[in-house]
């Protein structure tokens, strides 16, 4: 029969922030098509093995294992790919396996976002998508037409990644220029902790998602009110199960319940990567050890439509960037991926407990939401680093009008 198209999966892509749902749903997309799927890295973690396994069934999918990254234009090579997939979920500032995979004159299909799009727009060897309906049209359209595929693997063959000299000498040119702007005379050099702080604000600004959440404050008609003070420094020595009463009756903000979980519970399990440390009384404090910390909640159906906000609180403690992430499946959805999730930035500075609402009903991933249908299924990231982490619940609302 006609030779298959041979898809790389490269890396560790058995995480989630790594784009593995991302991947998950453009491979489901391909179910019974000519199409082989190489993965070139780990599958033994958080379950992805399993969920292999269960794609396995409508399609051929090879496990090359691990590699040391020094190896892994030689691994490319072996396994003769035809094109790799990137759909990583956060811009990147540069992307080695993009440029691994072209070193083994590999073209790729990659996600518009960050260095991936500077660096393949307009490429003949690069493809841009926005996300995993259009990678699968994509790669289904390579498969079905031998020239272009030809023509794309003909470009990739011709890369020739560029030395660092000449981006030196463009940021050599860079600061020249800017010189004459900056202040006259000599400042004060930077203090060891300035110098650390100035690092930490430029990885947060950098890596920001552009989704992002409230964080839930008092009405400010009740703020006037003479006992608030009072009842602010109360606040400090009470627990969370009693403080997150009180914020969401001083909040007045109109949300009420449609689902609520308690983290955790019977049925908002733990799914890996977490350790739990001590249960309170409508909290539990966990450690995150691993890459992948996540719950699996079980949803009653409920209609999409019925449902304008996702909030939970949690504490954590992190200088650096940090964000929690919530997954959603539809009827129709056989996986958790990207495209049907919202990130939120956490305030991991102030340490403290914090209530963070994500209104859907304006939010860029709405029509994702709203076309699921009836939501079946949630997975909730708590936190993206390993340490401590404090949850509480998770709530699906519905705001009134004027909220």
């Amino acid at each position: 029969g006609t030779r298959p198209l041979r898809v790389a999966l490269v890396g560790e892509v058995s995480y989630a922030s790594k784009g593995a749902g991302a991947d998950f749903a453009t491979v489901d997309r391909c179910r019974k098509k000519n199409v082989v799927w190489a993965n070139l890295g780990r599958t033994d973690q958080v379950g992805f093995d399993d969920q292999l396994d269960a794609l396995s069934k409508d399609m051929k999918i090879v496990r090359h294992g691990g590699f040391e990254r020094h190896e892994i234009v030689g691994h490319l090579a072996k396994a003769d790919v035809d094109i790799g997939l990137l759909l990583p979920p956060w811009h990147e500032t540069f992307s080695y396996t993009l440029s691994e995979l072209l070193a083994a004159d590999v073209p790729v299909v990659a996600k518009r976002v960050g260095a991936l799009e500077n660096r393949l727009q307009g490429r003949d060897y690069g493809r841009l998508v926005g996300g995993p309906s259009e990678a699968a049209r994509e790669i289904l359209r390579l498969e079905a037409d031998s020239d272009a595929l030809s023509a794309f693997q003909a470009a990739a063959e011709k890369f020739e990644h560029e030395s660092t000299e000449p981006w030196a000498t463009r940021h050599a040119e860079l600061y020249e220029s800017c010189a004459p702007l900056a202040p006259s005379g000599a400042s004060a050099p930077l203090s060891r902790e300035e110098c650390k702080k100035m690092n930490e604000l430029t990885v947060a600004v950098s890596a920001m998602p552009t989704e992002a959440a409230g964080v839930t404050r008092p009405a400010a008609s009740l703020t006037r009110s003479f006992w608030y003070p009072h009842a602010l420094r109360l606040g400090a020595y009470l627990p969370e199960s009693v403080r997150q009463v009180a914020r969401r009756g001083l909040a007045a903000d109109g949300m009420r319940d449609v689902r609520r979980f308690r983290l955790p519970s019977g049925r908002a399990r733990v799914g890996g990567d977490l350790v739990l440390e001590k249960r309170y009384l409508r909290s539990a404090r966990f450690r995150a050890v691993g890459g992948d910390p996540h719950f699996l909640l079980d949803v009653d159906p409920v209609d999409a439509e019925s449902v304008q906000a996702i909030r939970f609180n949690i504490w954590c403690s992190h200088a650096g960037f940090a964000f929690a992430q919530v997954y959603w499946r539809g009827e129709s959805d056989t996986t958790f991926n990207e495209d049907r999730s919202v990130t939120v930035r956490l305030d991991g500075h102030q340490a403290k407990w914090q209530e963070y609402v994500v209104r859907l009903d304006n939010h860029e991933r709405a029509p994702a939401w709203y076309e699921s249908g009836s939501i079946v299924a949630l997975r909730f990231d708590p936190i993206n680093v390993p340490g401590p982490v404090c949850v509480g619940e998770l709530a699906l609302c519905k705001a009134s009008a004027a909220s």
